[in-house]
């Protein structure tokens, strides 16, 4: 997680991304932290995940919202796509809050571009007996 209000991200150790599963994130954003559900909506391996974000807990109110990240060809390169759509469910306060999820959005993205740059080359064709471990 880039996510600067991502104070852990609970899996079970048989997790496997696919549609349908579940995860929780631990979020702090200044007033405690509260426990989100995750569930992946959508799945297709490197080109699309969709994920909605939810407190399981009926009695707290927060940010319900699904998280699209999608990768696509671009040129003679690929382009991330990365949207997030959600309310706290009332309008007043949807509006102090979009200046501030634009810069974590903006804050994410420079995170998930600097990991991509800094991750190892893999070759295109490795030859046989070329790789030793």
């Amino acid at each position: 997680s880039f996510n600067r209000f991502h104070v852990e991200i609970i899996v079970s150790d048989s997790f496997s991304v696919n549609s349908n599963s579940e995860f929780y994130i631990t979020h702090n954003s200044g007033f405690g932290n509260y426990e989100m559900a995750a569930k992946v909506i959508e799945y297709v391996p490197v080109k699309r995940l969709s994920i909605y974000k939810y407190f399981p807990k009926q009695n707290i109110k927060g940010f319900t919202h699904k998280i699209y990240f999608e990768i696509f060809p671009y040129e003679k390169t690929s382009c991330l796509s990365y949207m997030v759509k959600g309310t706290y469910g009332r309008r007043v306060q949807d509006m102090p809050f979009k200046p501030i999820l634009r810069t974590v959005m903006k804050d994410e993205l420079k995170k998930i571009k600097i990991a991509i740059e800094s991750s190892n080359k893999i070759p295109d064709i490795a030859e046989p007996n070329s790789v030793s471990l």
